[in-house]
């Protein structure tokens, strides 16, 4: 009895604080949104975890897609490549540690393809932040 009125103790004060470690429990679902926010360019994307393959897929300027799925404790992610022209982009677009969960505001995660990089959408922030650039391809001669 003693043991188990520690262990719900822990529990308990583990869940009381403000941490979004919580949103790692099993289960928890969570979601991706891909935004275009290209003035005048479709997107092409693809977007993948260790378990799923969503393909490729395209976006039209102004367009969103979510894609929603459940956390498989301690490694669920998702990595997503963006391109667009002559210009591409790769960058992990969830995973379960805490640092990223804060930035995304939780768990949804909002990426936008600009013209000046990839953002991510802080919930918390009301704000864009850019994560990253493009990367330029060459022409192949």
């Amino acid at each position: 009895m003693k043991g188990s009125t520690v262990l719900l103790l822990l529990v308990l004060g583990f869940i009381g604080q403000k941490s979004s470690c919580i949103d790692i429990f099993p289960g928890k679902k969570h979601f991706v949104r891909i935004v275009n926010q290209l003035e005048k360019e479709q997107l092409d994307y693809h977007c993948r975890s260790v378990d799923d393959d969503l393909g490729l897929r395209s976006l039209l300027p102004d367009g969103e897609w979510e894609f929603g799925f459940r956390n498989d404790f301690l490694k669920t992610h998702w990595d997503c490549d963006f391109w667009y022209a002559n210009y591409s982009a790769h960058f992990r677009a969830f995973d379960w540690y805490d640092d990223f969960l804060e930035k995304c505001g939780g768990a949804h995660c909002i990426w936008a393809a600009r013209e000046d990089g990839i953002s991510l959408y802080s919930i918390t922030e009301n704000e864009w932040y850019i994560e990253l650039g493009w990367t330029e391809n060459k022409p192949h001669l």
